[in-house]
C-alpha cells in the first residue's frame, strides 16, 4: 500500500502490480502489508483488522493480520 496525500493506493503484486484506491483482502488468510508512501509520513490504521503501520518515504514498512471475516473495514490516513 502507498500512502500520499489525502488518499491509500493498493497494489497487488498477484495481479501483475494491477493498483486501486479499494482495499480486497481474503478471508480466512494471513495478510502481509507492505507499507510506503510518495511524499511524507502517513500512518496506517485499519483497527478492525489490528493493524497500524507508519509509511515512510522510501520505506517498506511491513504489517501482518489474519482475516476472520467478510464486511467493511475502516481505513484511516493520518
Amino acid at each position: 500500500m502507498i500512502g500520499q496525500q489525502w488518499r491509500w493506493t493498493y497494489r497487488y503484486p498477484q495481479f501483475g502490480g494491477f493498483e486501486t484506491t479499494d482495499l480486497v483482502l481474503p478471508v480466512g488468510q494471513n495478510v502481509q502489508f507492505n507499507v510506503t508512501s510518495l511524499d511524507v509520513i502517513h500512518s496506517f490504521s485499519a483497527y478492525q483488522l489490528g493493524v497500524k503501520a507508519d509509511a515512510n518515504p522510501g520505506v517498506n514498512n511491513v504489517a501482518y493480520t489474519h482475516t476472520l471475516h467478510t464486511g467493511a473495514v475502516m481505513v484511516r490516513l493520518l
